[in-house]
């Protein structure tokens, strides 16, 4: 089961559909705060987090994750639809975090 996180319900519902079409089963949270509260719920494989989110962005939702040991080890892609520079900003500012990756959007 993957965790897709995003504030955006069109892309929030392309990368569910992407993500199904692969073969994977999908839970949806349209923020940091409904994020947390599912991972407490059940078991997610991974979880594609938004960066730029009202309430919890991102980063928070990330840090609270990693100080929870039952959620510190799940693998986390950070997507952003910053700009080049500022994904690289964003990867370093969260490598203590060790997200997977940091991603661009929109995705092709």
């Amino acid at each position: 089961m993957i965790l897709v996180v995003d504030d955006n319900p069109v892309t929030m519902e392309a990368l569910g559909i992407a993500l199904r079409l692969d073969g994977y089963e999908v839970e949806q949270a349209s923020d940091g705060h409904a994020a947390l509260a599912q991972l407490e719920l059940r078991p997610f494989r991974a979880v594609i987090l938004d960066h730029y989110m009202p309430g919890i962005d991102g980063i928070s939702t990330l840090k609270r994750m990693r100080g929870i040991p039952s959620l510190a080890k799940i693998p986390v892609v950070i997507a952003t639809a910053a700009s080049t520079g500022e994904a690289l900003k964003v990867l370093e500012e969260t490598k203590d975090l060790q997200p997977t990756c940091v991603v661009r959007k929109p995705f092709t």
